[in-house]
């Protein structure tokens, strides 16, 4: 069946206690706010359930394999119905222990948009940004509402995450205003998949690479460097490789390059993530264009 985008089954763990519970929540929640940490009686597993999608996969991508006690956890994404037949369990914590925020909001289904931002300063930090966001926007987003901020160094671009609701307004607002940073007027976009469905059920086709994306429409001034930079933000990523033109002069050599890239990453996941967050992005003008590398095709390779 299909497998929820939030909720973690971590395996392996020698004893089940409500020690071990909570010292599983304490891991768990560096990477986000949870919603539930559980014992079901019937699956001998502990279930971590994240409020977030985006911080169950960073949590999941780095957690993998981590020594706990005397063992390594072992993880895998839940079956969505997992919780639909089980009305209790043995043992469960529930919510976050920080949070302070009232019911009615711990019950608002939030989302995560992402925007891209344009034209930055050079040197502006995410730090600058964040604040100078919430400062000139204070009518339509919040500090808390900010999920995450990405700056790309010294590109002149960076990612936003906007915990919705209200992203929408907030975009419209941001779209049709003239703020600028340092004198250079910010161009805004909302970075939209072709899927709302998370990352992690990304559709492979037959005989293609899980962890290996091609990029394609790469434009002729970018580098391996800048590539890296960009695909990096958003997951850990193994190689990057841009073929070059075979020139029969060696001046001609300096940045000539075939037009497309590969990006091999550390995990499925993290090809998913980059797929759905980097569809629509633009470098340097061109739209990049991503789908899974062929294994059958020898340039692919």
């Amino acid at each position: 069946g299909p497998r929820s985008s939030s909720m973690i089954l971590v395996k392996n763990i020698q004893e089940v206690t409500n020690e071990s519970l909570l010292s599983l929540r304490s891991l768990f929640e560096r990477y986000g706010p949870l919603k539930r940490v559980a014992a079901p009686r019937s699956y001998g597993v502990v279930v971590i359930v994240f409020q977030h999608s985006c911080d169950a996969l960073k949590a999941y991508r780095r957690l993998s394999f981590t020594k706990f006690g005397q063992s390594r956890l072992l993880l895998e994404w839940a079956p969505s119905s997992l919780f639909d037949a089980r009305e209790t369990s043995d043992q469960e914590l529930r919510g976050d222990r920080r949070s302070t925020a009232s019911p009615k909001s711990e019950s608002t289904n939030h989302s995560v948009n992402t925007l891209f931002v344009k034209n930055l300063p050079r040197e502006c930090s995410a730090e600058k940004l964040k604040s100078f966001l919430v400062n000139h926007m204070k009518e339509k987003i919040t500090e808390d509402q900010i999920r995450n901020t990405r700056v790309i160094p010294k590109k002149g671009y960076a990612f936003v995450e906007v915990l919705s609701p209200g992203t929408g307004s907030f975009c419209d607002a941001l779209r049709n205003s003239e703020i600028c940073i340092d004198g250079r007027k910010l161009s805004f976009e909302e970075v939209k998949s072709a899927s709302k469905q998370s990352c992690v059920d990304a559709e492979v086709p037959a005989n293609h690479n899980p962890t290996k994306l091609t990029v394609k429409n790469v434009p002729f001034e970018a580098t391996s460097k800048e590539i890296r930079s960009l695909f990096s933000a958003f997951t850990d990523i193994q190689s990057v490789r841009i073929p070059k033109k075979l020139h029969q002069y060696q001046s001609h050599s300096r940045n000539s390059h075939r037009g497309f890239a590969f990006v091999e990453f550390s995990s499925p996941d993290g090809a998913a993530e980059a797929m759905r967050m980097l569809q629509n992005t633009h470098l340097y003008g061109r739209r990049l264009v991503l789908e899974y590398s062929n294994m059958s095709s020898p340039k692919d390779r």
